[in-house]
């Protein structure tokens, strides 16, 4: 496995910008080997967006467990949003009407939610009742992976070292096939905030 350099720094946000295409990934992440030779690696979302309208959408079924909504064929990718609810009954608990809420792509029929772009899961803890329709709003935007620009998405318990790091970025692709970049080239990278085992 080859790397670049990536040379960290203590800014707040994290965008990797790369010459590759990566239109069609269904997933990123950022894969990168630790000063001690550990590799580790955290999930990336599309840094630049395009606007996005959302056909509403009925919410088929919520699940408690997982946190997530199913929603056949959604198309949605991780970090599209804002979306917001509407229902004929009451919202699952921990979702709330006329809020704004971004995507988190688990399959192609099942999204979790998140308060903020990149975000944590939002905690469902019952299932509503009613009808519930996912809706776009004038603010809407899709992730455009077009421009090779991706960013850091942050989870609980996120941790930060300043330093040389060497890593990647890795890319699943619709037919499941991964694309690892660079693969030749520069992989230009700062404000890195690395999460360490």
């Amino acid at each position: 496995m080859s790397y670049s350099v990536i040379v960290g720094d203590l800014e707040p946000d994290m965008t990797i910008e790369t010459d590759a295409d990566l239109d069609g990934a269904t997933s990123l992440v950022l894969r990168w080997k630790t000063p001690d030779d550990e590799v580790d690696e955290v999930d990336m979302i599309g840094a630049d967006t395009d606007a996005l309208v959302v056909v509403n959408d009925t919410v088929e079924s919520t699940s408690t467990s997982l946190n997530t909504l199913t929603l056949t064929a959604h198309g949605l990718l991780t970090g599209d949003g804002p979306v917001q609810f509407t229902t004929d009954g009451t919202l699952p608990a921990g979702i709330a009407l006329v809020t704004d809420y971004w995507i988190i792509k688990v399959s192609a029929n099942a999204i979790s939610l998140a308060e903020t772009r990149g975000g944590a899961v939002v905690d469902i803890t019952d299932t509503g009742s009613g009808t519930h329709t996912l809706v776009d709003t004038a603010d809407t935007a899709r992730v455009d992976l077009t421009t090779g620009r991706v960013t850091r998405v942050w989870e609980d318990g996120d941790t930060d070292q300043e330093g040389t790091h060497y890593g990647q970025v890795v890319a699943t692709m619709s037919n499941g096939e991964l694309e690892t970049f660079p693969n030749e080239g520069t992989l230009f990278i700062w404000n890195l905030y690395a999460q360490l085992a």
